[in-house]
């Protein structure tokens, strides 16, 4: 039976790794190190081929993600968004979610998405990244280009990452 720091150890490390801090513990059970090792290869990453002054009127860039391994029965959407607090869903996004916009995508393995992942969990797409939506002006705030759960898991924050952006003044 593990001990309570072996049980410790290894929820403090998964919950380390799902905010994507990569650790090392020392620790006398191999399981634990494992689980921490298992839950940070499990986390999704993202590339952005351009993040710094950017074109505030749309620049498009590409983008491309890693280790989504959706299901059949979840999906995303990629778009510029304002960076929210920690544990709060990046909203407002420029293209107000709209994936055929081409501000945004909705990756999902089911029909209207804007593309699926394929079997590792990867995907590409490309979005024309602007500063202005309405409101909301990405020079003014800060903005990442982020991916989130879409509609159907809202409150999941498992597939949120973050790149932060910035765009030319003008």
């Amino acid at each position: 039976m593990a001990s309570r720091t072996t049980i410790a150890a290894a929820l403090l490390g998964t919950a380390l790794a799902a905010l994507g801090v990569v650790t090392v513990a020392q620790e006398a059970s191999t399981s634990s190190v494992t689980t921490v090792a298992q839950a940070a290869a499990a986390a999704p990453t993202l590339q952005v081929s351009k993040t710094k002054d950017l074109n505030p009127n749309g620049e498009k860039v590409t983008v491309n993600g890693k280790g989504y391994n959706l299901g059949s029965d979840k999906g995303i959407y990629v778009a510029v968004c304002v960076i929210p607090k920690a544990g709060e869903r990046p909203t407002p996004c420029i293209g107000g979610g709209n994936p055929n916009s081409g501000q945004s995508a909705w990756v999902r393995d089911t029909a209207g998405a804007t593309t699926k992942t394929d079997a590792s969990g990867n995907f590409t797409v490309s979005i024309s990244a602007a500063a202005v939506y309405g409101s909301t002006d990405c020079r003014k705030v800060k903005c990442a280009m982020a991916t989130q759960r879409d509609h159907d898991g809202f409150d999941d924050r498992s597939f949120d990452v973050l790149i932060p952006l910035t765009f030319k003044a003008s």
